[in-house]
C-alpha cells in the first residue's frame, strides 16, 4: 500500500536527476512477529511484480522468513536475485562494513549502503529498501543516533517514500 510522494517525483516514479524513486520500510515494532514479517513480505512481493527492485539489508534469520513470504507468493527467489532486482545484504556484515570506532562512517555507508540502492535505481524505475539494523545497535546509543542521522541524510538526497510499520497496522508517512 504504497503511495506516491508528492516532492521530487515525475508521475513515472523518477526522481530528481534520473533516479528511481525510492521507498523505504522502517519496522519500528518487533520484527519476528509473523504479522510484520508478513506485511513487509507482502510489500516487498508487491514490489518485485511491479517491475521494481527490492534492496533488504536484514539479519540471515530476517531474510529468510522474508524470502519464504515472497516464495509463498509466486517470486522466484533466485532469478529476482540474479536480475538484481532483489539485493540482499546481511545487516550485521554491513553493520561491522560502516562502522569505525564504534560510530558509522559516512563514506562506508556510501559505499555498503548507498552503492546498492542506487545500483538498483538505474536499472528499475523504483528501489524499495528495507533496513535492519536498530536492533543490532540496541547497546551503542551513540552510534544509532549517527546511523539515523546518515539514514536521514540519505532518505533527504533521494525522493522517498516512508512506509512505518507498527505491528499489523501500516502507517505513511512522507518526507
Amino acid at each position: 500500500v504504497l503511495q506516491r510522494a508528492q516532492s521530487g517525483r515525475n508521475r513515472n516514479g523518477i526522481g530528481a536527476m534520473g533516479r528511481a524513486a525510492v521507498d523505504l520500510l522502517l519496522a519500528t515494532a518487533n520484527s519476528d512477529s509473523g504479522s510484520v514479517v508478513a506485511e513487509i513480505g507482502r510489500s516487498m512481493t508487491a514490489a518485485l511484480n511491479g517491475g521494481n527492485a527490492v534492496v533488504c539489508i536484514a539479519t540471515c534469520t530476517q531474510r529468510h522468513l522474508f524470502e519464504e513470504q515472497m516464495e509463498n507468493r509466486g517470486i522466484d527467489i533466485v532469478g529476482a536475485l540474479m536480475r538484481e532486482q532483489l539485493v540482499c545484504l546481511n545487516a550485521l556484515d554491513s553493520l561491522m562494513r560502516i562502522m569505525v570506532n564504534g560510530v558509522p562512517d559516512v563514506i562506508r555507508f556510501a559505499e555498503v549502503i548507498g552503492a546498492s540502492v542506487d545500483r538498483a535505481a538505474v536499472r528499475y524505475p523504483r528501489v524499495l529498501l528495507y533496513g535492519e539494523f536498530a536492533s543490532l545497535l540496541s547497546s551503542n546509543h551513540r552510534g544509532a543516533m549517527e546511523l539515523d542521522a546518515m539514514w536521514e541524510s540519505f532518505v533527504k538526497s533521494r525522493p522517498v517514500f516512508i512506509q512505518c510499520l507498527k505491528g499489523a497496522a501500516v502507517h505513511q508517512e512522507q518526507f
